[in-house]
């Protein structure tokens, strides 16, 4: 029986992927069920009315892979059922459909659909159930709205994509929003093909995140984010987060070398400056390399500080390496990092020349660590660059 003949397949496919499957069915189901069971995963009908429709959202939120079973010419399945988008793995012949003339007319076929895809209604069904509905955070992102509006015209990326409905119902301008990922499983790297082709139209770019963990746990988006992109600063609407990303120079910068040691622990290798002249309110891009030398359990934070000739503090970036995503009682001795991030210029600054200095310090008592080994021994910070304010 064709039955048998789907469960067998099926049952190779779980083999081969250690994944349970599921399958709807608008037939065969109790025949479908008595060789699948529970224990290989679940089948179900389904139909179009509201009592039979079942929801497929939960099924492709876990990950495990959809079947369709669609009986010829008997049943057939709509487009796009539920909002799933197929592609055909197998299709089998019915035998005995002459025996049952009320129910076939000529002869008949199973087809077995594989979910390859979901169409936007659907993948929001999914976003939603992952992550939760962003429209009932209607205060917060009306806060986020009101906040991108008032800041620079600049492509917003959107991770969950779902976020698009929220933002557009407070009136942020739907032009400018990309979201990402907008289908499921989360193909992470056409998501990071995506950051990369909304960073290639501006020299900036904003990036807005809720409740992200829940369907990158292993916080893939952020971390690429921060090692491609050069991190500016990070605002708090509620649990929505607002991301500011300078991206890529056009012409690559020069490397400096570094070989300074803070507190016999943390090499600062080398440095780079991307922006050695630039304007008032532009960003000064960045990339430290670090070096691992010694275990330490502390979790420091490093600093960088841009003072202008009379020795004023003018501007500064604090923080976590690679945006809170690295600290360093995680590394291990040897390891190197780079670290991304950009310092953003007060308005108004006065044209001259301006100096950069690093160092690092334990956030908990605000002690900074000494260089004790290379250049400048002895003292808390060192000068990395200077660059020129016209």
């Amino acid at each position: 029986m064709a039955a048998q003949s789907i469960v067998a397949d099926l049952l190779e496919e779980q083999r081969a992927t250690k994944r349970r499957i599921n399958v709807l069915a608008t037939g065969l189901r109790w025949e479908l069920y008595g060789g699948w069971g529970e224990a290989n995963g679940l089948v179900f009908d389904f139909g179009d009315s509201p009592e039979q429709r079942t929801e497929i959202a939960p099924w492709l939120a876990s990950g495990d892979p959809l079947y369709f079973v669609e009986l010829l010419p008997r049943a057939p399945l709509p487009d796009h059922p539920h909002g799933a988008v197929l592609e055909l793995a197998r299709t089998y012949d019915l035998p005995g459909s002459a025996d049952w003339p009320h129910l076939y007319v000529g002869p008949s076929v199973a087809n077995l659909w594989r979910v390859a895809g979901t169409t936007g209604e659907l993948s929001k069904q999914i976003a939603d159930f992952v992550f939760g509905n962003p429209t009932k955070l209607a205060a917060e992102y009306n806060s986020v709205a009101g906040y991108l509006n008032r800041a620079p015209d600049l492509p917003i990326v959107l991770y969950p994509p779902n976020q698009l409905y929220a933002l557009e119902a407070a009136d942020l301008d739907a032009s400018r929003l990309r979201p990402i990922a907008n289908s499921w499983p989360v193909n992470f790297e056409g998501a990071q093909a995506e950051i990369g082709q909304a960073a290639q139209s501006a020299s900036q770019l904003w990036v807005v995140m809720v409740f992200e963990g829940r369907g990158d746990p292993q916080r893939q988006i952020e971390s690429w984010l921060n090692t491609h992109l050069y991190r500016m600063s990070e605002q708090w609407f509620g649990p929505v987060r607002v991301l500011r990303y300078a991206t890529m120079p056009d012409a690559t910068p020069t490397l400096r070398t570094v070989g300074a040691v803070f507190g016999e622990q943390i090499e600062l290798s080398s440095a780079v400056v991307a922006d050695t002249a630039t304007s008032s309110g532009g960003a000064i891009r960045m990339a430290l390399n670090w070096r691992y030398v010694a275990a330490t359990t502390v979790s420091y934070k490093f600093f960088t500080h841009i003072f202008d000739a009379d020795g004023q503090l003018i501007a500064q970036y604090d923080g976590i390496p690679q945006g809170g995503l690295a600290p360093t009682d995680s590394w291990t001795p040897g390891q190197s990092l780079n670290d991304l991030f950009a310092v953003t210029l007060p308005p108004d600054l006065p044209s001259g020349v301006y100096t950069i200095r690093v160092g690092m310090y334990d956030p908990a008592s605000g002690q900074r660590l000494l260089i004790t080994q290379g250049a400048s021994p002895g003292i808390d910070s060192l000068e990395v660059e200077q660059f020129a304010v016209k």
